[in-house]
């Protein structure tokens, strides 16, 4: 993204929603058509903050991205806006990549559990020459054990040795995608209905079993997932056996044409459900899983990890973990990490 280097000892944000009030106090006034396409913007897309602005440099940049939170924050400047209301092929371009914004979020979400951060902020930000550009947020998390230097003295190591000694002491093991795909593999709605009340009986379970609240409130929670997701598949079979029934009669009534209808529609709606669990028996918890507490090893291969690690800090200033260029000018090493890269471009000329 092409940011001007000069600063100004002011920095203004310019807006076109400054031009839009003086515009609508004078009385019998129409709206323009560059306000018309930001109102039609924030309709069509209801679920995205939009903010029509354009920065001048870095400093501004910096400014508003620390000042925004959540996942769904679009940054337009002015000068696209007014070309999207001239023309609609820049303004299909630019909503094509306004339809990408789940993908962007889905991946800064996998790049922030990969460094064990916590992504608290992402959004796009267009500028006027149409390059498109992420910018992220990231704090740091507690890290788990393996990647810290303890030693016996500390409390998650005498934990860790007490668990030794008491055989007994272990934890409990739930996985998330062995239970989607037992839901997935469910046939009717008694079978259905036979596992949601077995989960309603293992969040007893967890309840009496697992001691640390956090760790218990994050099993309930997937456990209530499956739950959820269970109930959605027995109104879909409903819906499924309703059809077939359907087909059937116009069948008995020799309706053909009816009948073909009604056997493409159960086809459709099974085949959209069947793949809709296949993907939701994908768990990134239990792709990306931990070692074992229970393996001592794992101290020595933190240390040398730490010690690697803390040679290549300083290896390349300037760029974040990723190898992107970062915003800010903290270390790796603060809580928080703003980041900003180039995605995506768009063509202007047509």
């Amino acid at each position: 993204m092409r940011v001007n280097s000069q600063t100004s000892a002011l920095p203004i944000l310019s807006s076109p929603q400054a031009s839009a009030s003086s515009k609508a106090a004078s009385p019998g006034a129409q709206p323009s058509s560059t306000e018309k396409l930001m109102n039609e913007l924030k309709n069509k897309y209801q679920h995205i903050h939009f903010d029509f602005i354009s920065f001048e440099n870095d400093d501004q940049l910096k400014q508003y991205v620390s000042s925004k939170r959540g996942l769904n924050n679009v940054a337009i400047d002015p000068a696209l806006l007014e070309k999207m209301a001239n023309d609609d092929t820049v303004r299909t371009r630019v909503e094509s990549v306004l339809s990408m914004l789940n993908n962007y979020r889905f991946s800064s979400q996998v790049q922030a559990q990969l460094m064990d951060k916590r992504l608290t902020g992402m959004g796009l930000v267009l500028d006027a020459d149409g390059d498109v550009s992420k910018w992220t947020v990231m704090e740091e998390t507690e890290k788990p054990f393996y990647y810290s230097t303890l030693n016996q003295d500390d409390h998650r190591w005498s934990q860790f040795y007490q668990k030794r000694k008491n055989p007994k002491m272990t934890t409990y093991k739930y996985s998330h995608s062995r239970s989607m795909a037992s839901l997935a593999s469910a046939k009717s709605v008694s079978s259905v209905r036979g596992l949601i009340a077995s989960k309603n009986r293992e969040i007893q379970t967890v309840k009496l079993r697992v001691s640390d609240p956090a760790e218990a409130a994050s099993i309930i929670r997937q456990i209530r997932s499956v739950i959820r997701n269970g109930n959605i598949k027995i109104a879909r079979l409903h819906k499924e056996e309703r059809l077939y029934q359907e087909q059937k009669i116009a069948a008995k009534k020799m309706k053909v044409k009816l009948e073909k209808q009604l056997a493409e529609e159960l086809r459709r709606k099974r085949t959209a459900r069947k793949a809709q669990e296949r993907c939701q028996t994908a768990c990134m918890e239990d792709i990306f899983s931990k070692p074992s507490v229970n393996d001592y090893r794992y101290k020595e291969i933190c240390e040398q990890y730490a010690e690697t690690m803390s040679g290549l800090t300083g290896a390349a200033p300037g760029t974040s973990a990723a190898g992107t260029p970062a915003v800010s000018a903290e270390a790796a090493a603060s809580a928080v990490q703003i980041t900003v890269t180039s995605v995506a471009s768009i063509d202007c000329s047509a």
